[in-house]
């Protein structure tokens, strides 16, 4: 087996341990949901859950090691020379189309976290090794130090805000599609937030309409 097939292979299996393990919880309670539950739904054996994660929390949550070595190859896969925030772009973009990819996968886990607040601590640490990738590849690009200077690290903690940002946006009812509003957050920034865009105009409630019906009869 070649190592790329050998990758492929290990990362889905991985995806298919933690889909299984949020639909269990999500139907079942985390309480109720065990390793063995988990492996057999996934048709492994618990010893190839143990070689994946360490316990059932933490197939509920994070990205996966694999996410920061994803993030690396892709910013070394840029061309030479690209700056640094048009690299950040494209890989938010790219990260972007592949949440899409896993749709189901987002939604269950949405509901995961919402009724088992403790998990956020994985969650959020899972996202910090990625911004730390970032913050790298960024230093790289641009020539400075990722611990020391400002720069690098303003630009992965801005990626992950773009993209945090567009999914609240559009979980809480924008219909447009999320690549779409990344870019708009991108295009945002590049303008460097120095005037408001004009308001979204919003459709007036059923209240509102029938009040303004009323005071025109």
């Amino acid at each position: 087996m070649t190592e790329d097939r050998r990758a492929r292979k290990k990362r889905e299996t991985r995806q298919s341990l933690r889909l299984a393990a949020l639909r269990l919880v999500d139907a079942h309670g985390l309480e109720h949901v065990t390793v063995e539950m988990i492996a057999e739904s996934a048709d492994v054996s618990p010893r190839t859950f143990f070689n994946y994660f360490p316990t059932k929390e933490d197939a509920l949550v994070g990205p996966g090691p694999e996410a920061a070595a994803d993030v690396a190859r892709f910013c070394l896969d840029r061309p030479d020379g690209e700056p640094a925030a048009a690299v950040l772009r494209a890989l938010v973009l790219d990260r972007t189309a592949a949440f899409l990819g896993h749709s189901e996968e987002l939604d269950l886990q949405k509901r995961v976290l919402a009724t088992n607040p403790g998990l956020y601590a994985g969650f959020h640490a899972g996202f910090q090794e990625i911004e730390r990738a970032l913050r790298l590849e960024m230093g790289r690009r641009s020539g400075l130090d990722p611990e020391r200077d400002l720069y690098p690290r303003l630009l992965a903690a801005t990626g992950g805000a773009a993209i945090r940002s567009a999914m609240e946006l559009s979980r809480a009812g924008d219909r447009r599609t999320l690549s779409l509003i990344v870019e708009e957050a991108f295009d945002l920034l590049e303008a460097g937030l120095a005037a408001a865009p004009p308001a979204r105009r919003a459709a007036p409630s059923r209240r509102r309409r029938t009040a303004a019906i009323a005071k025109t009869a």
